[in-house]
């Protein structure tokens, strides 16, 4: 029986853990024997789909910023990301590829399927196994010299990306040299990523790096197993917001939130008790767990999000655009990448300048943009047709 590792090493663990059980699923019914790699086991640990696989810790990794190497580096490409994640030198990366290393030989893999895992392909590099590098557009860069930017609204020259390119391949050779693998070299950064097929689990319209010609991979983004949306009262029309904790983002928003006086449900993933409480009996309800995104589309007009890509995937599936406020690189991008296309409205460029009111007036009258999210909903509306992960499975993932 072959042996197949799923990983997910940087980036949402609960989203890509989400993603990972759709592959151990249609992997153990072809007959695989799955081993789940993750960043947090407690998450891993209530997902139904692992509850007879073995779970894995993913080996720890820093980050410049946590190591007091001074502020995180520019994020200019794919490059940059690894540099920001354990990838700015050889005292950091060396023992996080050993890691690696080590658990994927003790668990002796036929495949590795890597979900924003990116020492997990170098690890199937240097012992010569198979890999499948797949997940959103951003998960799964173009392969080209230099690699890609992800600030195109940036003027950014190929000379800088190149230069972020040849900072990461100084540090991943010497890695390599540090291992005893001294005759491994790699000359253009996109060779950490070649070896590997690669799956992009999206549409071409939410593709953070823009369209591109290869296929892509469809899957469901269901949430009507989740709670109905329990609205608080008020007047007005009601909007649902989803920002994490730390959004730079959420306060104001809050503060708006309640001179608006619209019924507002606010979902925030790890908020704490006192700000749940803080807004009860208000207008607004603070509350940690999602809810069905199919009922609410059909009891909301306002959806403000951070341009997480899994949301919004489903949001689009119904015709919704989002009004967005990312703050992270990768929600940046992909919230770029939609307002440009017109299925989704911009917010302010930081949050001293948010105003709320403006927002929702350019929801509720640009109806070009609601035709295109429609158009886009339209696009995909038989998705028995497209490419599915089950699918892709079945004919690509072949190991012995």
């Amino acid at each position: 029986m072959a042996s197949v590792i799923l990983c997910s090493e940087l980036g949402e663990s609960s989203s890509h853990l989400v993603m990972l059980a759709d592959y151990a699923v249609e992997l153990k019914a072809q007959g695989y024997k799955v081993h789940v790699v993750g960043q947090d086991l407690a998450v891993a640990h209530q997902i139904p789909e692992f509850s007879d696989i073995p779970l894995f810790q993913t080996p720890a990794i820093g980050s410049a910023k946590q190591q007091g190497d001074g502020p995180p580096f520019d994020n200019l490409n794919y490059s940059s990301v690894l540099r920001n994640n354990g990838y700015h030198d050889v005292a950091t990366l060396a023992p996080l590829l050993r890691g690696w290393m080590n658990l994927v030989s003790a668990l002796q893999a036929d495949l590795i399927v890597a979900h924003h895992a990116p020492t997990a392909l170098l690890t199937a590099r240097l012992l010569k196994i198979p890999c499948i590098m797949t997940g959103a557009g951003y998960a799964v860069p173009p392969l080209t010299t230099p690699m890609s930017c992800i600030t195109p609204w940036r003027e950014v020259t190929d000379e800088e990306l190149l230069l972020e390119d040849q900072m990461l391949l100084q540090v991943v050779n010497d890695t390599y040299a540090e291992l005893n693998f001294p005759r491994v070299r790699m000359h253009t950064a996109k060779e950490l990523i070649s070896h590997a097929a690669q799956w992009i689990v999206s549409i071409p319209e939410m593709d953070h790096y823009g369209a591109r010609n290869q296929p892509y991979v469809a899957r469901r983004y269901d949430s009507s197993r989740r709670l109905a949306a329990d609205w608080p009262m008020g007047p007005g029309d009601r909007i649902l917001v989803h920002l994490n904790a730390d959004s730079p983002y959420l306060s104001p928003l809050l503060e708006q939130l309640t001179a608006n006086n619209a019924p507002t449900l606010v979902i925030v993933p790890g908020a704490s008790n006192g700000l749940v409480e803080m807004y009860k009996g208000t207008n607004i309800k603070v509350q940690r767990e999602s809810v069905s995104i199919r009922q609410a589309v059909d009891q909301c007009k306002v959806f403000i999000n951070e341009a997480n890509h899994d949301l919004v995937y489903e949001l689009l599936s119904y015709g919704v655009p989002s009004i967005f406020l990312p703050s992270e690189p990768e929600n940046k991008l992909l919230a770029y990448r939609l307002v440009k296309l017109r299925v989704g409205f911009t917010g302010p460029a930081s949050p001293a300048e948010l105003d709320l009111e403006r927002m929702i007036r350019a929801n509720n009258e640009q109806d070009q943009v609601w035709h295109n999210a429609a158009g886009v909903s339209i696009k995909y509306e038989d998705r028995e047709k497209l490419l599915r992960l089950h699918s892709v499975i079945k004919a690509e993932l072949v190991v012995p």
